[in-house]
């Protein structure tokens, strides 16, 4: 999430639209993973920008109603006037939600060689690549049912600063967070994956009840 892109003012609609994209990324989500990584990139965001008072929400959103789905949240250039703000509302922030809130500071993040990161193929088989030509080149490896194995969140316990590589994998990690993914959003091309992605999740459903998330 950048929170400088946001070209709308805050209101109860930006958050039903972080909901629906969660729900998109739990349907998504291979055999045996239950729990997502969240980034939200404070860089370039100023005062007027809704950033502040939409990432509380979001926190609250995920502490109220999907606490058991987030791993980790990470806070990342997050700008001077977010921390006495935070200090404010973090005593109304469930305990268990605010221990997966952690700061990063990307100055003091280590090179990629000198992390042992997981593997991206244990936490997703989904490409939703950007593409030009999004029917043609656009692919779904994703199959409903198939079992992988999950990724396990690295513990930031005893860390002023940990790094996103721990709980990233590195080829899905962006360029700007010390990863090597250089993916560029392209609407038409993420839709297009998402959809087909959404229909074989609800085919799988509808076949088997129990896999419905609780």
């Amino acid at each position: 999430m950048k929170p400088r892109l946001e070209n709308t003012a805050a209101s109860p609609a930006q958050i039903r639209h972080v909901v629906f994209h969660l729900e998109i990324a739990i349907a998504i989500m291979p055999e045996n993973v239950q729990s997502l990584c969240i980034i939200i990139d404070f860089a370039g965001s100023m005062t007027k920008n809704p950033g502040v008072a939409i990432a509380r929400e979001i926190i609250h959103v995920l502490g109220n109603h999907y606490p058991e789905r987030l791993g980790k949240g990470f806070l990342v250039h997050a700008p001077w006037f977010f921390f006495p703000f935070y200090k404010l509302v973090s005593p109304f922030i469930d305990p268990v939600t605010k221990a997966k809130v952690n700061f990063v500071d990307m100055k003091k993040q280590k090179p990629r060689s000198t992390v042992s990161t997981p593997s991206s193929a244990a936490a997703s088989d989904v490409d939703l690549s950007s593409s030009k030509d999004a029917s043609s080149t656009t692919t779904i490896s994703k199959k409903m049912g198939s079992s992988t194995a999950p990724v396990v969140f690295a513990s930031s316990a005893g860390s002023d600063n940990p790094n996103l590589l721990h709980a990233i994998p590195e080829d899905m990690l962006e360029l700007d967070f010390g990863g090597s993914s250089d993916y560029e959003y392209d609407q038409q091309a993420y839709w297009n994956a998402a959809e087909k992605v959404l229909a074989q999740a609800r085919e799988a459903r509808e076949r088997d009840p129990s896999r419905e998330a609780a």
